[in-house]
């Protein structure tokens, strides 16, 4: 078994979020903490959320906030 498939298997994948091919209404909730100021299009990959997840379903987005004590601390 290749080291992909093991881990999907798992329920961990590999790859771009919107290329994994998630069914609409999926998911009660999605978490992106520190990664949406990484991704190439976050537009796109918020659009992907919206559409997999449940109509009362949640998205949670955290991002760093550079003016923070914790940034000021560890410069």
């Amino acid at each position: 078994m290749t080291a992909r498939k093991e881990l999907q298997k798992n329920r961990v994948y590999v790859g771009q979020f919107e290329d994994i091919g998630f069914g609409e209404n999926s998911f009660d909730g999605i978490t992106m903490i520190h990664v949406i100021e990484y991704l190439p299009d976050p537009q796109n990959t918020i659009r992907e959320c919206c559409r997999i997840l449940k109509p009362e379903g949640t998205l949670v987005v955290i991002t760093p906030n550079s003016g923070s004590l914790g940034r000021k601390i560890s410069k």
